[in-house]
Order: structure tokens, then C-alpha cells, then sequence
């Protein structure tokens, strides 16, 4: 309790520099006295478990230290290219070794590279298919559709430390969403795959995906999020039971008030409003906040949208951080001195702490690599 007091303390006196986060207005005021009521209810109510407090307590004691730190951090533009920089400093300095594409960084002794690649699908001629009476596979059409992939690959294969080739493969973040069976009836195909953020080891992806099958009654159209964690290499939620039903009683039902005032949404219930995103966001001089992303479906055509038609979307700030994000969501102090950059967004940043063969392969790609 007295560790929980004094982090939340730390914030409201600004001892660790985080009320310099107001000077980039109201919204960044709001957050610092949000995570400081959060902190100290969730102190007094048992709200967090005495594991999470002592990492919490752990990384302000070492942020603290004078020491320089190295850090990796990931950005992106506009465009969603990514790039990883490898920083030194502390509260005081901050200076760039090097840099190189992709999003670079090591978990568990393994050097990883998240990357985007552009995969061609071979379609298919539904008229030539149906004149055959659709037998046997179809013919494949003259144009190929291009869609994207996020894959996790080794850095460098050759010289990871995996233990078996499977768990060397490259894993496909963002799969797509037909099965196996139906991707020979594939008359069209679009995906767009990025990473809205990575928090400890969770990588947060968006998606939004539209295809369309031989039957005109099949087209599809997804969107959404998923998140993995690279501790066990599967896709996973960030939030407990307690967590989900919380965030259906706090955020989801603040999200329904909004939908059910729009002109066109009245009869929309509870049941109708979805969470299609967990949204980190970089709030400079201070480290993530959360944003959950609620939709409705309504057969207005006047409704707003931004995936799909006949939707009305409601962003809701998150009123308490996961558990599994909590000693990850302040960042060090280097990376604190960070100032915005127009067109760049930061996705994230790791500490890189100890000695290990994955560290050493991760800082000599991004030393040999320099770019403007």
C-alpha cells in the first residue's frame, strides 16, 4: 500500500517531470489526474495484486537512477512504415545510436522482426467456373489480388537459439479471415494490417478485411483488433473476466448513452454495441493511455461511419488500465523527453537490459543499419 501511495504521490507533486505532460494541453492534464485517482483506488480497494504493485514500484526506482539507459523504440508515418530506433540516455539526455526498418526488438532471449509484407492471391473466374457446372477447382482469373500480412519472423535464423524449427516459423499476425477451402473461390480480396501499438509483450493489430466469394450472397467485410503476446506466441486478451465485466458496466454502457442519442439509433439495445478496438495511444511526457473503440449497426444510411456503412462509432477512454499493461504503461524517463514530430507516431519502446546473444543481435541490425 505505502509503494501504490508513493507512485501516486510522485505524480501529483511531479517529482518524475509528468506534469510537464499539461503544456500539451487539457487532454494530457486529464490523464495525469486519471492514473493518479486510478492508482490510489486501486491501493485502497485491492484493486491491483501485490505482484503488479511491486513492478510498479520497481520500475520508479529505477527510472529514478542518473545512470543511462538504452531503450528500442518503435514508430511509424503516415504511410505505416515502421521503424525501430535504439536510444541512450536518461531523465537528463537523450541521443540516437541507430535505427533501421521494421519493428525490431527481442522477448525471452529471441531476436524478432515484425514486418509487413505484400502477398499476391491467385483469384478465381467464377464465369469460366460455371459454365463447367463448378466442377472440380476453378479456373484462376488473370488478375491476382495483393493484400497485406504483419509477420513475426527470428532476426536472424540462422542464429537463433529456438529450439525447434517450428518455433523459428513466421507467424502470421493478421490471417485472413476464409478458410482454407474457400480461397480457390476467391473472385476479390483487400486486407490492410497494421500495429497500433505494443505494450510489454503484447502487440495490439488492427485490421480491416473485404472479400468476396463466387456466390454474390458470400462478400464479407471484417474489422477489428487482435493482440499477441509474444510470451506465448498466441493471440490473447488483455483483460481478466473481472476486467471484461467491469468494462461492460463502465466504458460499453457509457458508449450505448452515446449511440442511443444519435437521430437513427434509438432502438438500438446494449446487446447491439461491440468492441471492435483497444486502441493504445502515446501521450508525450507521460507513457500509454487506452482507448476502446464501440460500434452499432443501423440501417440509416445518414449514420456515421468509418469501416463499414450503417455503423455509428463511440471512442471511450479507458477509466483503469489492465492489470497485464500496468508495469508497462509508464514510460522511462528517456523516453519521456520525447517531443511530438509531425506525421510519426510512437507504437511503443523496450528497455534493453542484460547481456544476452538476442540484445547483441537486435543493436548490432539496428547500429549497421543507419537512416536519415
Amino acid at each position: 500500500m505505502q509503494l501504490c501511495y508513493g507512485w501516486a504521490v510522485q505524480y501529483m507533486t511531479g517529482k518524475s517531470e509528468i506534469f510537464r505532460t499539461c503544456r500539451f494541453g487539457f487532454r494530457g492534464c486529464q490523464l495525469v489526474l486519471l492514473w493518479t485517482t486510478m492508482v490510489v483506488a486501486a491501493c485502497h480497494a485491492g484493486g491491483l495484486s501485490d505482484d503488479a504493485k511491486r513492478k510498479i514500484a520497481m520500475a520508479m526506482v529505477l527510472d529514478d537512477a542518473d545512470a543511462p539507459r538504452t531503450a528500442l523504440m518503435w514508430v511509424a508515418d503516415r504511410s505505416d512504415r515502421y521503424q525501430t530506433n535504439l536510444l541512450n540516455g536518461n531523465k537528463n539526455e537523450l541521443i540516437q545510436l541507430g535505427n533501421a526498418d521494421d519493428i525490431i526488438l527481442s522477448w525471452n532471449d529471441r531476436a524478432l522482426r515484425i514486418s509487413r509484407q505484400i502477398e499476391a492471391q491467385v483469384l478465381c473466374d467464377c464465369a469460366e467456373w460455371a459454365d463447367a457446372d463448378f466442377e472440380g477447382d476453378c479456373p484462376h482469373a488473370l488478375d491476382t489480388a495483393d493484400y497485406e500480412r504483419l509477420v513475426l519472423s527470428e532476426l536472424n535464423v540462422e542464429e537463433s537459439d529456438a529450439a525447434d524449427e517450428e518455433s523459428k516459423a513466421d507467424i502470421d499476425l493478421a490471417p485472413l479471415p476464409v478458410i482454407d477451402e474457400d480461397l480457390q473461390k476467391l473472385t476479390s480480396l483487400a486486407q490492410r494490417a497494421t500495429v497500433a501499438g505494443i505494450i510489454g509483450p503484447y502487440v495490439f493489430i488492427r485490421y480491416e478485411n473485404r472479400h468476396q466469394l463466387c456466390n454474390p450472397d458470400t462478400a464479407g467485410a471484417q474489422h477489428g483488433y487482435r493482440i499477441f503476446s509474444l510470451e506465448t506466441r498466441q493471440f490473447e486478451s488483455v483483460l481478466t473476466d473481472a476486467e471484461w465485466a467491469a468494462l461492460n458496466e463502465g466504458e460499453r454502457a457509457e458508449a450505448f448513452e452515446t449511440i442511443r442519442t444519435a437521430t437513427g439509433f434509438e432502438h438500438v439495445s446494449e446487446d447491439d454495441v461491440e468492441l471492435v478496438d483497444i486502441r493504445p495511444t502515446f501521450v508525450y511526457g507521460l507513457g500509454f493511455s487506452l482507448t476502446y473503440q464501440f460500434e452499432a449497426h443501423s440501417e440509416m444510411e445518414e449514420s456515421e461511419n468509418n469501416w463499414r456503412d450503417y455503423t455509428r462509432q463511440v471512442e471511450v477512454q479507458a477509466r483503469k488500465i489492465p492489470e497485464r499493461l500496468t508495469q508497462w504503461v509508464l514510460a522511462p524517463s528517456l523516453i519521456r523527453q520525447l517531443v511530438p514530430v509531425d506525421g510519426v507516431s510512437v507504437l511503443g519502446w523496450s528497455l534493453i537490459t542484460g547481456k544476452s546473444e538476442a540484445n547483441h543481435q537486435v543493436q548490432s541490425a539496428l547500429l549497421q543499419t543507419p537512416k536519415e
